[in-house]
């Protein structure tokens, strides 16, 4: 019976009762296909080793009813027997499920929408098994079906139910089903060909142009067949490529000094690619590989532009991970477009990817997302290669081109000196509105001195200018410390905002911007030092 999944021990984090449901349903199954013929003493014992080390110790102290007699000695009510798997069970469940709140659990049927990555299938089943406690009574089946109907992800199959006049659930779960199969179906057909678990190394093209990286010619991406294969190379003396493609010649170092230094690897590098457990997509320009964790498989995408593995925590508690979330790990992430998030912390998890069992780190974030793992874990379980032909901009060079744009451009880069734009901006301010006068703000004693020495540089550069005489309008001046612990000086003009007189321009958007440059080829990306 060695072969036959045990289930995964009881856990007492989240839904204890949804948690003892699941133990319960498939310790009946285990327990019936591995161990039928048990008496009632042993399937008890079971249960506890495969309910863990923490109900073990929950279950000490429980306490059981001794038997009750009446006043002529007969026995109305026999003892529980803490050796029974049934007394065990009931025992578990007034732990784990104890008085429902009907309010909560309707809240959570009514909140329950179609997971990113669910199926159809576990939708409508997770559905079902939350109206069991929403106590729906006689109006069970309609509101399931409505749930279904409002948290369906697909919008053209919510369209398809809500035309049918007397939708029943029965009806509307047969059309789920049939849509997800259509959908699985259409899928299939749209994609070309389908790599998984791919172990022999794919055969290029022979008719490549692309140059070889040995010889520096043009032929067929085989090492065999490079002329430069067994010669020694010219400047270098080393063997297998010739000096026209050596990295340690002059002049491939004068143009890496210029552009981009070749990655280091003196390993012979192989011109062919081998994929493991890769799925091709319609999306064509991602890579995936599938994990098994738990006996569950989770769909990971390859993104070689993330630094950390990252797994949402739906789908940490679908795998029923017993591993716990090491909060003090918690970091903050930087998604593409800016948005920042926290993490939860980090679990690391046992993972099957193709043949060979890895332990991998991920953090854990709480929000619908795809599961990526990252680029130091796909090159170090060799899902991808990094070829000779991969670049990285080292920081001499960066140091060399900076040191370079800010000769070119000297006039730009002038701490002593501010850029300004050609036109002039004039305000009219109401004449019907009366003027302010704003009393100044004190300024704390430890900063007056680099007060006054940023007035006096803001008024040499041409910033501000010295007034002496009364004004009609006055303005609260604020002081604040930049990052590196100089001093900013900000204005406080809210009162003179309200009366301005602003002139109407229709302002340009994302949109009517992208489309004019559509032939760009160089974006560059301006930060301006100071706004006046």
């Amino acid at each position: 019976m060695e072969y036959l999944r045990k289930p995964d021990p009881l856990s007492f984090d989240g839904n204890v009762a949804e948690n003892w449901r699941h133990f319960q349903t498939e310790f009946d199954v285990y327990i019936e296909a591995a161990h039928g013929n048990t008496n009632d003493r042993t399937r008890s014992y079971i249960l506890l080793n495969l309910a863990g080390r923490e109900a073990i110790e929950k279950a000490k102290t429980f306490t059981y009813a001794p038997e009750v007699k009446n006043n002529d000695g007969d026995v109305i009510q026999a003892a529980e027997n803490p050796e029974s798997v049934a007394v065990l069970k009931a025992k578990f469940r007034e732990l784990c499920d104890p008085l429902t709140n009907v309010i909560i659990e309707r809240h959570r049927f009514n909140t329950r929408f179609q997971g990113e990555s669910e199926p159809v299938q576990s939708f409508i089943t997770s559905l079902k098994i939350m109206a069991d406690t929403c106590e729906f009574a006689a109006l069970k089946d309609s509101l399931i079906r409505d749930r279904i109907v409002c948290g369906l992800r697909s919008d053209s199959l919510r369209k398809q139910l809500l035309k049918e006049k007397d939708l029943t659930l029965h009806k509307a779960v047969q059309m789920c089903h049939i849509h997800d199969s259509a959908e699985k179906h259409s899928t299939q057909m749209s994609q070309s060909h389908e790599v998984n678990a791919v172990t022999h190394k794919a055969q290029p093209s022979q008719n490549n142009s692309r140059p070889c990286l040995y010889c520096g010619r043009s032929h067929a991406r085989n090492k065999e067949l490079c002329p430069a294969l067994g010669k020694k190379c010219s400047a270098c003396s080393k063997m297998n490529h010739f000096a026209q493609v050596c990295k340690s010649s002059r002049t491939q170092r004068r143009q890496a000094s210029q552009n981009v230094n070749v990655v280091d690897d003196e390993e012979d590098a192989t011109e062919d690619w081998e994929v493991h457990a890769v799925m091709q997509t319609q999306h064509q320009n991602e890579i995936h590989c599938t994990a098994t964790i738990n006996a569950r498989n989770i769909r990971l995408k390859i993104d070689t532009g993330a630094k950390c593995n990252v797994l949402p925590l739906s789908h940490f508690q679908k795998v029923k991970a017993t591993e716990k979330i090491n909060k003090s790990k918690a970091v903050n992430l930087v998604a593409y477009g800016g948005d920042r998030f926290s993490t939860l912390g980090t679990v690391d998890l046992h993972c099957r990817i193709g043949d060979t069992m890895q332990m991998i780190t991920f953090q854990v974030i709480d929000r619908l997302a795809t599961p990526i793992l990252g680029l130091n874990d796909a090159l170090r379980l060799q899902l991808i290669e990094l070829d000779k032909s991969v670049y990285e901009l080292k920081n001499e060079d960066k140091t060399q081109l900076h040191a370079e744009i800010t000769t070119e451009f000297r006039d730009l880069f002038d701490d002593d000196k501010l850029g300004t734009l050609p036109p002039k901006y004039v305000m009219r301010v109401d004449p019907t509105v009366a003027p302010v006068v704003k009393p100044a703000r004190k300024i704390p004693q430890a900063m007056e001195t680099k007060v006054k020495e940023e007035l006096e540089n803001m008024i040499m550069k041409g910033v501000i200018v010295r007034e002496t005489e009364p004004t009609e309008w006055v303005s609260q001046m604020v002081a604040t410390k930049k990052k590196n612990g100089d001093v900013r000086i900000c204005l406080d003009p809210r009162d003179l905002n309200k009366s301005l007189l602003r002139p109407h321009y229709p302002m340009r958007t994302a949109d009517d911007v992208a489309s004019r440059i559509g032939n760009a080829k160089v974006f560059s990306t301006l930060d301006a030092k100071a706004g006046f």
